[in-house]
């Protein structure tokens, strides 16, 4: 079960340059008529100065996007 928690909550998923979408398995699945409503995705910002790197200011800018899920255990462990 911690494998299938993980898959599900730990993305973003890459096989070659192509983003997989995970989901829960519901019978009867029809890709074709199934709309993706969430997205999980990782925003980068490329050299970002280090007084920036800054809980309160990362969420700040996350929430712009959409709802902050999590920020990475290296750019957490800065402040």
């Amino acid at each position: 079960m911690d494998n299938h928690c993980h898959v599900l909550t730990q993305g973003s998923w890459l096989i070659g340059d192509n983003y997989l979408t995970v989901r829960r398995w519901v019978p009867n699945f029809v890709p074709d008529e199934a709309p993706i409503r969430f997205l999980t995705t990782w925003i980068r910002i490329p050299n970002i100065s280090i007084e920036y790197f800054n809980l309160e200011f990362l969420e700040m800018i996350g929430e712009k996007v959409g709802r902050v899920i999590r920020i990475d255990q290296t750019t957490a462990n800065m402040e």
